[in-house]
């Protein structure tokens, strides 16, 4: 019988119900599948080995001697109750979904960090953990659970609060063989009272900006939620060259 299958047992099975029973079977193994989640993106060899050089270089504008450079998050670990030198510098890519209560835990400790974090929402932590400095490179790190995530870093190694735009670290990171090759995405943009960390991250993809600015009398947007930072216009006056 054309479109028919026979079925053990007796009796004849369509074939559009057998695929539909196969794609329903699909949809339940799928909800049992791990999910790609910001806490379990494991950093890439090369990727890590590049920031690392970089939060080093930023230390020692700030700091004398050498760091003794740690990784605190592992699987397993606990971060709260290492053992951390008195010229230890945490560098590491931690769960995002706890970021705050990191925060919390190495402000009071006076522990310098420079850590991964979610590029979209870098200045929800603006306020309560100043002073506290962001680099904005604009890059969708490909992580080893495949997970593709804007990040940005957080740290604490300035005495006031700066943002870095930097292009350096950017195309350092791209050039990680870890990482796939990516296109620009041209996309106008206008002057603004506030300034989200993702404008600043396209700033440095699509315009190539290395800057640092003080951000020291930065007001964070008032709205619930809010990742959003109003800079002084004296500190991003150079963004008048670009067009928007």
């Amino acid at each position: 019988m054309q479109g028919e299958l026979f079925e053990a047992g007796g009796g004849y099975v369509s074939q559009a119900s057998r695929v539909k029973k196969s794609a329903t079977y699909e949809e339940f193994v799928e909800k049992f599948k791990p999910k790609k989640t910001t806490d379990d993106c494991y950093t890439p060899a090369d990727v890590y080995e590049v920031v690392k050089d970089f939060a080093v270089e930023l230390w020692r504008r700030e700091h004398p001697g050498t760091p003794f450079v740690m990784r605190p998050f592992y699987p397993g670990g606990d971060y709260q109750n290492e053992t951390y030198p008195e010229n230890a510098y945490v560098v590491d890519n931690p769960p995002f979904s706890i970021m705050a209560k990191i925060l919390d835990f190495y402000k009071s400790r006076h522990i310098p960090y420079f850590l991964f974090a979610d590029g979209r929402t870098l200045f929800a932590y603006f306020r309560e953990y100043r002073p506290i400095s962001f680099v904005v490179v604009g890059n969708n790190v490909v992580y080893e659970n495949g997970a593709k995530v804007n990040t940005g870093f957080i740290t604490n190694v300035f005495a006031r609060p700066r943002l870095i735009l930097s292009k350096e670290l950017a195309a350092k990171i791209a050039m990680c063989e870890s990482q796939p090759d990516t296109k620009k995405v041209k996309r106008g943009y206008r002057a603004r009272d506030f300034y989200s960390s993702l404008d600043f991250s396209t700033l440095v993809k699509n315009f190539g900006l290395d800057r640092e600015y003080n951000i020291e009398n930065a007001q964070k947007n008032d709205e619930p939620y809010s990742t959003q930072l109003c800079v002084p216009d004296a500190e991003l006056r150079d963004l008048a060259e670009i067009q928007w």
